[in-house]
């Protein structure tokens, strides 16, 4: 959950966390910043970090192919819907955040995958306009917009 938007209850949810058997099998993962870590960690909790994208050139790639993977499992893709080539042009246009990452490798994928501007659009479960438009503000690699004419 995002510590942003935290259930009425939060108070009583970590009452009942702390009273789990350490045995049992319960995780609970809240994201937050770490001004917000202190407010908000019970103390059986244990912080995990997770560096911003910007001091982890080297696992960039990395990052950027396990989103490819899970969107070509997720959209019944095969693996020529995400070469490598859209990995590079995703590490140097959309890998901002892993929300951009995850946005643009499924958008790909879906293109490559449908040819089709408005069958890909329905295949996210996103309007064609949106697609639309994000393409617009984009340039992507060769092979990975269909063909003008026959969006």
């Amino acid at each position: 959950m995002r510590s942003r938007r935290l259930p009425r209850d939060w108070s009583e949810l970590l009452r009942l966390l702390e009273e789990v058997d350490p045995r049992a099998r319960a995780q609970l993962i809240i994201c937050m910043t770490n001004h917000e870590r202190s407010a908000l960690v019970a103390r059986a909790m244990i912080p995990i970090e997770v560096p911003p994208l910007g001091v982890r050139e080297t696992e960039l790639p990395r990052i950027i192919q396990a989103y490819a993977d899970d969107a070509l499992a997720a959209l019944h893709a095969p693996q020529f819907c995400f070469s490598e080539e859209d990995r590079d042009w995703v590490m140097m246009h959309d890998a901002e955040s892993l929300p951009e990452i995850e946005k643009a490798t499924l958008r790909i994928v879906a293109l490559k995958k449908t040819g089709n501007l408005y069958r890909a659009a329905k295949l996210l479960g996103i309007a064609a306009v949106s697609l639309s438009r994000w393409l617009d503000r984009r340039i992507l690699p060769t092979g990975s917009v269909p063909q003008a004419g026959i969006w």
